[in-house]
């Protein structure tokens, strides 16, 4: 599964919060490094103890 999105106010946890499981992978990618949907993203992953890799540019 993947999104792919700017940051605009779609509810894109839905599909983690859906389809994620314990050991799954979620990757969060911001190429500004000041996405504010990014962390909301991660605490429904993390939430489903999936495990969590971010890349960003600071």
């Amino acid at each position: 599964m993947k999104a792919v999105h700017p940051d605009k106010a779609y509810n894109l946890e839905m599909p983690i919060e859906m389809f994620a499981g314990e050991g799954d992978v979620v990757f969060a990618i911001s190429s500004s490094g000041r996405s504010e949907n990014i962390p909301c993203r991660v605490r429904v992953g993390i939430s489903k103890k999936c495990r969590v890799i971010t890349l960003s540019e600071v």
